[in-house]
């Protein structure tokens, strides 16, 4: 039996709910056993989309104000009015000739949906979010992801490819409502590029480690518009990651316990500013458990000892978690 607790809960990528106790997305798994629901590690992972979750099954490419698209997609969208495509082997997987994107690049590198773009040196399409944890200002961060390359008669993968990353301090300005180049965005700024080389047909990997200039609370990504050509030039995007520092500034103590076997135990931790709580008993959340401190009179007539798995804690603040 493990009690655990965790501050400002833990980060939903997906549908489930990690503070409810109940399987809100049918996988079988609950609150912190779901592969959905993690905490954020310092220097570990800040956000991950591998393109799995949707609410509809793609069935072509995208169209403006249509369905079937990238609008299937959850999690992460088109950062602008520039259509990306969404492609999943439930359905839609591209096509030898236009207007349909290339076939998508087999084998996929993990699961069965990717996403897609197009980069001219007029019209860009980008991949974007807002996220569930602000990057901080100068910090630096590793962004990584999968890149496919695939033509058809209509498009070209070209490559050496290059990737840029742009950043906003601000939601509000995601999604952008226009499909320019992001560089021309007042409201953007570029965290960085990346080049990426590989063969038509096969994915590529790359990453690139950057220093934050700004809080940034949504990001997106595409083709580098400065380097790219007249040709419609498409690209694959899969398991997208950004990994990067907690908050230093951020700290709590190890759980405590007082109380006796015959009036109970009441568990504690100190307080943060702006922080929320969260107790879980082995991995579900305890409904009304969302203070600094749980009463354990339920359990009179147990020694609690300093090696007890009650006294395990999971904490959560800001952009920091840690296990106790």
């Amino acid at each position: 039996m493990v009690l655990g607790f965790l501050m400002m809960s833990c980060i939903i990528q997906a549908q489930e709910d990690c503070t409810n106790g109940v399987d809100d997305d049918n996988d079988g798994l609950i609150d912190l056993w779901d592969t959905e629901c993690f905490c954020v590690q310092s220097n570990g992972t800040l956000y991950f989309s591998d393109f799995e979750t949707f609410d509809c099954c793609p069935w072509r490419y995208t169209i403006p104000s249509a369905p079937g698209g990238i609008d299937c997609l959850l999690g992460m969208s088109s950062a602008t009015e520039a259509t990306s495509d969404y492609f999943n082997l439930c359905n839609y997987i591209g096509a030898s000739s236009p207007p349909n994107p290339p076939l998508v690049p087999f084998p996929i590198p993990s699961g069965d949906g990717v996403v897609g773009t197009i980069t001219t040196n007029q019209y860009v399409e980008y991949i974007g979010t807002c996220l569930p944890i602000e990057l901080l200002g100068g910090f630096e961060y590793e962004f990584s992801m999968q890149v496919g390359f695939h033509s058809n008669t209509g498009y070209m993968s070209g490559s050496p490819f290059v990737v840029a990353i742009y950043g906003t301090t601000d939601c509000i300005n995601y999604p952008v409502m226009n499909d320019d180049c992001l560089n021309t965005n007042l409201d953007w700024f570029q965290i960085g590029t990346m080049t990426v080389v590989g063969n038509n047909g096969e994915w590529s990997y790359v990453s690139g480690t950057f220093t934050v200039p700004f809080n940034t609370a949504a990001i997106a990504f595409g083709g580098d518009c400065t380097s790219s050509s007249p040709v419609t030039d498409y690209h694959f995007f899969d398991d997208f990651m950004i990994v990067g520092p907690g908050n230093p500034q951020m700290e709590v103590d190890e759980i405590s316990a007082e109380g006796d076997c015959a009036s109970g135990i009441e568990l504690s931790t100190n307080q943060l500013p702006g922080a929320e709580y969260q107790w879980y008993l082995n991995g579900i959340a305890i409904a009304g458990g969302n203070r600094i401190y749980l009463s354990n009179t339920a359990r009179r007539g147990r020694r609690i000892q300093s090696n007890d798995p009650l006294k395990r804690l999971m904490w959560h603040q800001s952009s920091l978690c840690r296990r106790y």
